[in-house]
């Protein structure tokens, strides 16, 4: 015996022999207190043994131990765990555990290590000590342990039913995560679901053997779903995907800097990619998350299958978005063809006005002034659809732009304000600038926007006046450059707060005579001149909105 004294009380001793070491874990068993133990996968066999050769040499059994025990629970022990649980308070796993040692409120035992062997023998050995600090140490060490614990009674029933520990690896060695990945692609039985980073990682895993393994496992009835961003490169497995079973799924999706892989909501695999273009798998990952935790793993299944619907709703919308200007670009040509005749042959009549009477004269003017509108639709529809299609052409001139402005009041003034609405107690006016401002712009495609910003005014004045007016000013940005100010102030009912935001987006109008296409169409026309448009209700106390767009001068 050899013996460490830090004063008369406190001991810390090494115990040789048998008759020592059974004595000493004698006193252990049979105390009152409650004892905290833990020890290696062989430690249950080493404990029984103990426990029955106690037993037998008692007078009278020792009963029930109070021992809270941890092990590391597998399949060479767990007939040992099953009968240590009958004679301990609690019994629990930790995986991997080497620790072998017992500690109480009074003293600790150790041992160095339990045998190899599941049929062990009494040590040679152990140490004890009740000196306090030691206690507490491992008190503590205890503690530790027992928060990364789970139930035996849980460990058991996943051995028994073949379910694998869990487990939580990060991995940096590229070679194991191939053969992980591979191997899961193998063991799929019931579901996949796979983000993947760029539109390489498709063509990476192709060589891996992964989307011949996946295709497999789909012809056997499991469901497979990718994301992954689609493109020529890899169009031809898409195709080998596409072809060979319905129970695959392929979505297009955007450049990330991880992939995910989730086989049937057990066990999931995080991949980073640090080298995008990398033509080999092991040569565009870094590091790797490998791991069975279901939380972590239903975490994960829940993001994917947001991402999947939010792609499922784009496609879709993509879809309809390319019906919708289908539909508009066939239907602006349509219109188009019957309007032109009727437009042209009802001015070509307004020649012969003087023989008509006043009510033919005023028919006249109605079907000439909603030809107008009609035409006015129809090119707007045409516009929106090339718009989208980025297809909207400019022929740049130079021309005056008060001259235009002016020609364009002039007309709504000579023709009347029957050409543009059925009222007459609203006026047009311009107030030119005092010098010629000249523009290099589609001298067609600015006369629309202010038709159609004059047309907007009108059709919310019911009184008052619309007034159009022309500055010059220098660009803030860039001082050296000169811009046209174009300005059309009405005196109407002014925007609603909750439409202003939106005005120039497509389709949003406050009549129920529009469509909600002029505005958005203007805006296009403006920016593509590298100008700017914007709108603003007039200051308190004066009614209305004004409209204002900029020209770059020339």
């Amino acid at each position: 015996m050899i013996s460490s004294q830090d004063d008369h009380s406190s001991k810390t001793e090494v115990l040789y022999g048998e008759e020592n070491i059974m004595s000493t874990i004698s006193q252990f068993l049979s105390n009152e207190d409650r004892i905290d133990a833990c020890g290696d996968s062989n430690a249950p066999a080493f404990i029984l043994k103990v426990y029955r050769k106690l037993m037998g040499d008692a007078k009278k059994g020792l009963g029930g131990i109070r021992l809270r025990f941890l092990t590391d629970i597998n399949r060479e022990n767990i007939d040992y765990c099953k009968e240590l649980m009958k004679i301990a308070e609690v019994v629990r796993h930790v995986e991997g555990i080497k620790a072998n040692f017992a500690v109480r409120n009074t003293d600790y035992i150790g041992i160095a290590t339990s045998n190899t062997e599941l049929q062990p023998s009494i040590q040679s050995h152990i140490i004890y000590s009740n000196v306090r600090g030691i206690i507490e140490q491992q008190q503590y060490l205890f503690n530790s342990l027992w928060e990364k614990s789970i139930r035996a009674e849980q460990r058991i029933e996943e051995i028994e039913r073949g379910i694998q520990a869990e487990f939580f690896e990060i991995i940096n060695e590229t070679e194991r995560i191939s053969e992980i990945l591979t191997d899961l692609a193998k063991s799929v039985v019931n579901e996949v679901v796979l983000l993947l980073p760029n539109d390489k990682a498709l063509m990476r895993i192709d060589k891996l053997g992964v989307v011949d393994s996946l295709l497999e496992a789909a012809r056997n009835g499991a469901i497979i779903k990718i994301i992954c961003p689609l493109s020529e490169e890899n169009r031809q497995i898409q195709k080998k995907i596409f072809n060979s079973s319905a129970n695959v799924k392929l979505i297009d999706g955007s450049n990330s800097q991880h992939g995910l892989y989730i086989i049937d909501s057990l066990k999931f695999l995080r991949v980073e990619l640090v080298k995008p273009e990398a033509e080999s798998f092991l040569e565009a990952i870094g590091f790797a998350i490998y791991s069975n935790n279901k939380r972590s793993a239903d975490l994960y299944r829940w993001m994917f299958e947001l991402l999947w619907n939010e792609r499922i709703i784009n496609l879709e919308s993509k879809k309809a978005n390319q019906m919708q200007k289908e539909f508009m670009n066939v239907a602006a040509h349509e219109l188009r063809t019957p309007i032109q005749p009727i437009v042209g042959l009802a001015h070509l009549l307004r020649f012969e006005k003087e023989y008509m009477k006043g009510k033919e004269q005023e028919s006249l003017d109605v079907i000439i002034r909603n030809a107008e509108r009609l035409q006015r639709l129809a090119e707007n529809i045409l516009d929106a659809s090339r718009i989208e299609s980025q297809r909207l052409t400019l022929r740049k001139v130079k021309f005056k732009l008060d001259d235009l402005l002016f020609n364009i009041v002039q007309t709504y003034y000579n023709e009347g304000m029957n050409s543009v609405t059925s009222r007459k107690d609203v006026s047009v006016l311009y107030e030119p600038p005092n010098e010629n401002i000249v523009v290099e712009a589609d001298k067609e495609r600015i006369s629309q926007v202010v038709r159609n910003i004059l047309s907007n005014a009108l059709e919310f004045t019911n009184e008052g006046n619309v007034l159009v007016t022309l500055r010059k000013e220098r660009q803030q940005e860039d001082k050296g450059m000169q811009i046209a100010v174009v300005t059309v102030t009405d005196t109407g009912c002014g925007i609603d707060p909750a439409v202003m935001p939106k005005i120039f987006e497509k389709f949003v109008t406050r009549s129920d005579k529009g469509t909600g296409l002029g505005l958005f169409v203007s805006k296009s026309i403006i920016q593509a001149h590298d100008g700017r448009i914007w709108v603003q209700n007039n200051i308190e106390g004066q009614k209305g909105a004004t409209f204002c767009f900029t020209l770059p001068c020339k």
